[in-house]
């Protein structure tokens, strides 16, 4: 496994979705995956960019961000 990720202010801030299940822990569960499936991880932006996206396909999976969208949020 590769090493885990850095994120400046990680540990300080409350997860960017409001969803208490939107934790390190999941960040680093996918990170590790795609690290499995060969994918190579760029450096501390492309790793924070990565971390939006996540944070955006959870939305779309549970079928939220459309009611994101709706209240304003991004």
């Amino acid at each position: 496994m590769s090493d885990p990720i850095a994120v400046a202010g990680a540990d300080d801030n409350p997860p960017p979705t409001g969803d208490t299940r939107f934790t390190l822990g999941l960040i680093t569960d996918v990170l590790a995956v795609l690290d499995a499936h060969g994918y190579v991880r760029g450096g501390p932006a492309a790793t924070g960019a990565a971390v939006g996206t996540l944070a955006r396909l959870v939305a779309d999976y549970e079928g939220t961000a459309a009611q994101h969208a709706e209240d304003g949020e991004q």
